[in-house]
């Protein structure tokens, strides 16, 4: 819900006295003696979503902040305090609690697979048999992650979109990411796992801004990354 605010200065600080979440549209009405200049180092920590100006001169902004407490907006030597909240309570620090146990992460018979691979590779030495029962799983991973991808649509992906990613990555490189260990290795770097807590985030954030179809093109181009480089990293 956006709300109107004109900027007014009788007094040096203005409190909002709604509280406002991540991601939720603000709108404030600016005086038109306030310069570009000025608006503009006010709302350089704030997202400007738009601003145009009305009949009188005036600017009106629609912004919003992805940072939780209280924003401080400054034009000149006047304050405006924005009260920002966060949706993640307590119990969802942990993002996906239960998964941080390996044993509940796999939802196809893996047991099954695994007897499959061993009596079609009896035939040759036990190394051999190990060497390709392995590429085939890494192989397997890739392929499940694209079949369940095409399960993710505009209701579910903010949840979804990050479980089978990170669940590919687990079966690649037998880590923990579902259980929350984000660890950096030759082919996923900080940028990655930021990515990736970005993801978690947006679980619960249900007006955030972002775009479903930009946010899976960026897991398959994570996930594409490491298929193409894992031939050339020990993993």
């Amino acid at each position: 819900m956006k709300r109107l605010v004109t900027m007014f200065f009788l007094a040096s600080t203005l409190l909002f006295s709604k509280d406002y979440y991540i991601g939720d549209k603000i709108s404030l009405k600016i005086n038109k003696q306030i310069d570009e200049k000025q608006i503009e180092n006010a709302f350089k920590n704030f997202k400007i979503l738009k601003k145009i100006k009305d009949k009188n001169g005036d600017t009106i902004i629609t912004f919003t902040s992805l940072t939780p407490g209280e924003n401080i907006l400054q034009i000149g030597d006047k304050e405006i305090l924005i009260p920002i909240k966060s949706s993640i309570g307590e119990k969802d620090i942990k993002i996906y609690n239960k998964l941080a146990d390996k044993k509940n992460r796999y939802d196809y018979n893996f047991f099954s697979e695994k007897n499959i691979i061993i009596l079609t590779s009896c035939i040759f030495s036990l190394l051999l048999g190990i060497f390709f029962w392995y590429e085939d799983r890494k192989k397997n991973a890739y392929l499940n992650f694209k079949i369940s991808m095409k399960k993710v649509n505009s209701e579910n992906w903010r949840e979804d979109i990050s479980y089978y990613l990170r669940r590919y990555i687990d079966k690649t490189f037998n880590s923990n990411f579902l259980g929350g260990d984000y660890i950096e290795n030759g082919l996923i770097d900080k940028k990655d796992i930021e990515f990736l807590k970005e993801l978690d985030k947006l679980k619960f954030m249900p007006n955030s801004l972002e775009k479903y179809e930009e946010v899976k093109e960026k897991a398959f181009k994570f996930a594409r990354k490491i298929e193409g480089g894992k031939k050339n990293v020990c993993i």
